[in-house]
């Protein structure tokens, strides 16, 4: 009986320690997925005060950059700033109640891969990743977040590969920035009907169109499209038509497209008429002509125009003087001619101003020369 009573015994012991080694893991505290990340993204090395605090024994809201609730949880987290780099590590998955995400890390060593994990934090509402690899190592493609659909503002910089189509799950999105994108822009944007910023920028011009679709996103106040990876100097125009749609978007504050198309038509005169919002508006390098409608001048709202590198013909609307608060003012490298208006002498708070490469009259205004930023303007 003894002998019985030791062999269930043994029995039981194995079954318990076979129990304990298919357990689940341990569920990591917010502290310890802190130091997880410290100790990971190389915290020692981060510049100035981004790690005050960090390892200490004080609770974990005072530490640098990050913000708990009542309860002690990590609501929102900022790692950026010199110094910041190495993989994100998988446990930031941990951190359930985060509201708030701003990663900036630098890894010239091996590709920044982004976890999976980052999917878990379905209480985000701002998630920014901006991700700065040695090129040679290649560079991540674009993290699955369809399952954060309570986010309101994303910016992803530094990646490759395709937009997911899956971006379209977002539907409280109302900021969207992305810097660094393969392929055409998929039509799945346009299911984000709560937009208010959309910017996207490439290196990578892709072939096609513009999804027209976006001209029916009625919320969008800035509309930010630019194919030239943020060089400067003439770029390469993508193999495509001026999206006309946007002469119709009345909501636009502000529209900065570049090198997005190498056939331009004419801007619309009763059209840009209606865009009473509109305060700066860049069309770069994408093969507009015609002359400048002086309706675009009518409501005095433009603080800002850059029409560079096109192909503008006609003279500058004397109506530009409506415009008191125009700040930036290039026309520079067009087809223009005639006289330089007086009027322009009204805006005040010019600062930019560049009309050089063009074939207009070389008598400047007096009243022109007397501006005060004088010295800094091209001709």
């Amino acid at each position: 009986m003894k002998k019985v009573f030791l062999t269930m015994a043994c029995l039981f012991m194995v079954i318990a320690l076979i129990s304990c080694s298919g357990s689940a893991p341990k569920q990591l505290t917010d502290r310890e997925i802190l130091v997880k990340i410290y100790e990971t993204m190389n915290g020692p090395e981060w510049e100035g005060s981004r790690g005050k605090n960090w390892l200490s024994d004080k609770p974990i809201g005072e530490w640098e950059n990050v913000i708990t609730n009542d309860s002690g949880r990590v609501i929102s987290l900022r790692i950026q700033g010199g110094g910041v780099r190495g993989l994100i590590p998988a446990e930031i998955g941990g951190l359930t109640e985060l509201e708030q995400l701003y990663i900036n890390s630098r890894e010239f060593d091996i590709p920044n891969v982004i976890p999976s994990e980052i999917g878990k934090l379905t209480k985000l509402k701002i998630l920014a990743l901006n991700a700065s690899t040695d090129a040679t190592h290649g560079r991540p493609e674009f993290p699955n977040i369809s399952t954060l659909t309570n986010l309101k503002t994303l910016y992803i910089s530094g990646f490759d590969g395709k937009i997911p189509e899956n971006f379209s799950e977002l539907k409280k999105l109302q900021i969207l920035s992305i810097d660094g994108f393969e392929g055409k822009i998929p039509e799945s944007i346009c299911q984000l009907t709560a937009l208010e910023e959309l910017t996207l920028n490439t290196h990578h011009p892709p072939k096609g169109e513009v999804p027209a679709c976006i001209g029916k996103l009625n919320k969008l106040k800035t509309l930010v499209i630019d194919y030239s990876g943020g060089f400067i100097g003439e770029i390469t125009q993508a193999d495509a038509k001026f999206p006309e749609w946007i002469w119709d978007m009345t909501n636009l504050e502000h529209v900065n497209v570049r090198a997005i198309c190498n056939t331009g038509g004419p801007i619309p005169g009763d059209k840009v008429a209606r865009m009473n919002n509109l305060k700066s508006l860049t069309i770069l390098n994408c093969g507009l002509t015609g002359p400048i409608p002086a309706e675009l001048f009518a409501s005095g709202n433009l603080s800002s125009l850059t029409l560079s590198q096109n192909a503008f013909t006609g003279s500058i609307p004397a109506e530009v003087g409506n415009c008191s608060k125009l700040s930036t003012f290039r026309l520079d490298k067009n087809q223009l001619t005639g006289n330089i208006p007086d009027e322009l002498a009204k805006c005040e708070k010019l600062f930019l101003f560049d009309l050089s490469g063009n074939q207009l009259s070389p008598n400047i205004p007096a009243a022109l020369k007397a501006h005060p930023k004088f010295s800094s303007f091209k001709f």
